[in-house]
């Protein structure tokens, strides 16, 4: 089972900024929202060690999802630029930016698509996030 690093950089009210890796080497970059109590679709979610199950998701496709979040469910991989794209999830993307006063990341589509090739033979990882 290969097990991925979420490194969050920056959290504030503006989002969550942090770095995927596998094997120590950089994937892609992440947006969440922002800490609020660990509260479904309102905040990311703790830190921490989880399992990942693949899944076939109606919204996003194939994806994996985050399991056994304390009071937390349908936590997925997916893409998207902004936090209003998150609903909870972690957005994977190329690069990182700032707009409309929030964290955003841009090339969302062709990160998650390289997520998926990396994972393509897994059906369960394992997520670590600090």
């Amino acid at each position: 089972m290969k097990t991925l690093k979420l490194k969050r950089l920056k959290s504030n009210s503006m989002g969550t900024l942090g770095i995927l890796t596998i094997d120590g080497n950089e994937i892609c970059q992440t947006l969440e929202l922002a800490w609020n109590n660990n509260t479904k679709n309102s905040s990311c979610i703790p830190d921490g060690v989880y399992f990942c199950e693949r899944i076939n998701s109606s919204k996003f496709g194939n994806t994996f999802e985050i399991k056994n979040v304390k009071d937390r469910d349908d936590i997925l991989f997916h893409s998207g630029n902004f936090l209003k794209n998150t609903h909870g999830c972690v957005l994977v993307g190329l690069q990182s930016g700032e707009a409309n006063g929030e964290y955003c990341i841009y090339k969302s589509k062709a990160a998650f698509e390289v997520l998926m090739k990396i994972l393509e033979n897994e059906d369960k990882i394992c997520l670590e996030i600090f």
